[in-house]
């Protein structure tokens, strides 16, 4: 497994809010929120794999369901999404942060 995976994910995550900061919604919006997917689904199957370990195991299929379902939607909709969807990634990040606390296994 890559080392620094969740922090790689998390990396995205937040360039992700920056962009959503500076310009909303555009063309750019699309391009890191799929770098965005990506490092999620890289996550999420070291995870289903056993290579990373969390506190709460019932969350993190709820966050790839936001990330690789509900948050295309938001990225693409109006001002009121975007900004939705902006409150929603910060959720995220905290979440990955102080609830789920990840953990690499060897």
């Amino acid at each position: 497994m890559k080392p620094g995976l969740i922090e790689e994910m998390l990396e995205h995550c937040q360039q992700l809010i920056d962009m959503i900061d500076r310009v909303g919604a555009c063309p750019e919006l699309t391009v890191i929120h799929e770098t965005f997917v990506e490092s999620v689904n890289r996550a999420m199957k070291a995870y289903e794999e056993g290579k990373i370990a969390v506190d709460l195991r019932a969350l993190p299929p709820v966050m790839y369901s936001f990330a690789t379902e509900e948050l295309p939607v938001l990225c693409q909709g109006g001002p009121d999404d975007i900004q939705n969807a902006r409150r929603q990634l910060k959720l995220f990040m905290v979440s990955v942060k102080e609830i789920l606390k990840p953990k690499y296994n060897k």
